[in-house]
């Protein structure tokens, strides 16, 4: 099996009411080239077959649901772990990503300099409805020559 380009990890619990949305925006990516890992937190509403069903219908799409609840961060660390590919995003159980997310943050790395860490769209925070109310417009400024957890100029 090829390694895919990118990694998405998808940590969730009890996401039912977003979940079928987010998953449909990642699948209708117009760079194909991924993988998309879903770590279920033992949840207790539909998620587990909404997963499995999507799981059923698409390849790319890894499900793994832990037996209990192991707690977030841990929950995140299993996500990251499944992943095979060079390139790693996150994804939550409630955002839509628009169809050129993928591509266009690839494109980024690639144009970037050799040392360049991280890429990130701007976002567009939206109702129940997809309806955008407003534009998050907040910037992750990462100076730190040496990133690691508590040296980063954020």
């Amino acid at each position: 099996m090829k390694r895919p380009a990118i990694s998405i990890g998808m940590p969730v619990y009890n996401g039912e009411h977003f979940l079928s949305r987010s998953l449909d925006s990642l699948l209708a990516q117009d760079f194909a080239d991924f993988e998309l890992i879903i770590v279920d937190n033992a949840s207790l509403d539909s998620t587990p077959s909404i997963c499995e069903m999507y799981a059923r219908r698409d390849s790319r799409v890894r499900y793994f649901r832990n037996p209990v609840n192991v707690g977030a961060a841990p929950n995140h660390t299993l996500a990251f772990n499944y992943s095979s590919a060079p390139y790693f995003k996150w994804a939550a159980h409630d955002d839509e990503c628009k169809p050129s997310l993928l591509r266009r943050c690839l494109e980024t790395f690639e144009a970037g300099p050799s040392d360049l860490q991280l890429v990130y769209p701007q976002a567009e925070i939206i109702d129940e409805k997809g309806d955008v109310q407003e534009l998050y417009t907040v910037s992750i400024d990462c100076r730190s020559g040496r990133p690691s957890p508590g040296s980063l100029e954020c």
